[in-house]
């Protein structure tokens, strides 16, 4: 499926929107989450084709990932003189509690100075 800018501010004026009716009580949350879904699904296809630009945050994670794609949870990586640490997250969980989807993610260790 291809998307559009036009798409992009759609699936965002429907997250919002069903936040909103979540907060007050009227749709389950639910209706968040398929919102949440497919504003996703609409911002990764629009990076992944350049049409939404990636952060500088981003483009270093997919470096990092590319250099070390088999990077272990808390492991740390030097890159360009600055160390990363892999980290995962539960991003869904099922209904018996499992995780069903993890968040993948790369954080600068900051450097300690011992006096």
């Amino acid at each position: 499926m291809t998307y559009s800018a036009q798409d992009y501010y759609d699936a965002d004026n429907a997250m919002d929107q069903a936040l909103e009716n979540w907060e007050a009580g009227i749709e389950p949350y639910e209706k968040v989450e398929q919102a949440e879904s497919a504003l996703s699904s609409v911002i990764t296809y629009l990076r992944a084709n350049g049409t939404m630009p990636k952060t500088r945050h981003e483009m270093l994670e997919d470096t990092l990932d590319l250099l070390y794609p088999e990077a272990a949870s808390r492991e740390i990586v030097t890159y360009e003189g600055e160390r990363y640490q892999r980290r995962f997250r539960p991003l869904k969980r099922g209904k018996g509690g499992g995780v069903v989807k993890w968040e993948k993610s790369w954080s600068l260790v900051l450097k300690m100075s011992y006096e």
